[in-house]
């Protein structure tokens, strides 16, 4: 049996022991809402690049698009209560991806690699500016913060597909993921922090990922 198999399997009998009712509709809630997050980060970070060259401000969007994407995942892992997630310190959530979900081998170490080259490139973009000589030249590496990004989201957002159907499975009635975006919060919030043309890549992403309705 293969370690995904073995996770979601204790997966499974997690959701069937779990006396509160309410608490699994809340987890998938919370994993919806952060990653709307995540991809919202994402594409806004490429889109402020892209119209103005501007360094200063994608390598923060996108190391909290990971952020984001890491705190999707762990909202539905058995191992993890909601409430240590709640104003999470960035290490601890790194501890968390490497202990329940690398350690496990559901994510691959590249995964945490990535997270943990964007929290640096973040620091320095924020802590670091006016170095005479940077550590980072970003104006050269602006293009590739997208296409470091993809395999991260390909790899969560697969693995949260397979959590979900798990989780669903034990009680189909509560809320999914794709309801949550799709008819709940989803496009309220993206007409509050989108444009337009944004948003409709951002529901663009959401389809071709299947997570919305």
């Amino acid at each position: 049996m293969s370690s995904l198999s073995n996770y979601l399997k204790d997966l499974k009998q997690a959701v069937t022991v779990e006396e509160d009712e309410y608490v699994w509709s809340e987890r998938l809630h919370k994993s919806a809402h952060h990653l709307l997050a995540a991809i919202c980060f994402r594409e806004n970070s490429q889109a402020i690049w892209e119209s103005t060259n501007t360094i200063l401000l994608p390598p923060i969007g996108f190391y909290y698009s990971v952020f984001h994407l890491s705190m999707a995942a762990l909202s539905i892992d058995y191992q993890t209560q909601l409430d240590e997630l709640t104003k999470i310190k960035h290490q601890k959530l790194k501890k968390y991806i490497q202990e329940r979900l690398i350690q496990k081998t559901l994510l691959p170490n590249s995964y945490l690699e990535t997270f943990q080259g964007l929290q640096d490139m973040r620091e320095y973009a924020n802590y670091s500016f006016g170095k005479k000589i940077p550590k980072y030249d970003f104006m050269k590496i602006g293009d590739s913060f997208y296409t470091i990004t993809e395999e991260a989201f390909n790899l969560v957002i697969d693995l949260i597909h397979n959590m979900q159907k798990t989780i669903e499975n034990s009680n189909s009635s509560w809320l999914t993921i794709q309801a949550a975006i799709g008819d709940g919060f989803g496009d309220d919030l993206m007409r509050i922090y989108l444009p337009k043309e944004l948003e409709e890549k951002v529901v663009s992403f959401l389809i071709e990922k299947n997570l919305t309705t």
